[in-house]
C-alpha cells in the first residue's frame, strides 16, 4: 500500500489478536485476526457475531525488514483450535502505530517494532485455511 498510515483505517486494532510469523531472509509475514468495524470496505454483517463489525483473518507482510525486536527469527504459523472454532490466540494486540517506515505493534506480552522499506496487508475472505 502507497499511504502505510491507512493499513488499518476502520480496524479496531484493540479487538484484534496476533496469530503467528514468518521471520526469514529479512521479510516478515505477521498473521493476524482482525476486528473491521462497520465502515469497513471488506465488513459483511453474515461474517461474525459482532453487530459493529466481524473478524477477518489477515497477513501483515514487511519486506527488507530492519532493526526488528520483539520476536524470533523462525516460523511460529497459527495454529487453529477446533474446540474453539478459531485460531489461538499468541497475544492480544492494544495499539498498531506506523510512523514513517517504522511498525510498532504494542502487545499485553510483546511489543514488536521494526523498521521497513515496504508493507502490505492482506485480508483473507475464509477464517480457516492451511497457513
Amino acid at each position: 500500500m502507497d499511504n502505510h498510515n491507512t493499513v488499518f483505517d476502520n480496524i479496531w486494532v484493540e479487538e484484534s489478536y496476533f496469530l503467528g510469523w514468518e521471520f526469514q531472509d529479512n521479510n516478515l509475514k505477521l498473521y493476524l485476526d482482525l476486528y473491521l468495524t462497520s465502515n469497513h470496505p471488506l465488513w459483511d454483517k453474515n461474517c461474525g457475531k459482532g453487530l459493529f463489525g466481524c473478524y477477518k483473518i489477515g497477513m501483515l507482510t514487511i519486506k527488507n525488514t530492519q532493526n526488528v525486536t520483539g520476536l524470533n527469527p523462525g516460523i511460529s504459523k497459527p495454529k487453529w483450535n477446533n474446540a474453539l472454532g478459531e485460531y489461538t490466540s499468541l497475544d492480544e494486540i492494544n495499539t498498531i502505530q506506523i510512523t514513517g517506515s517504522s511498525l510498532t505493534i504494542e502487545m499485553d506480552y510483546r511489543v514488536l517494532r521494526v523498521d521497513f522499506e515496504q508493507l502490505n496487508l492482506k485480508l483473507f475472505e475464509t477464517s480457516v485455511f492451511d497457513f
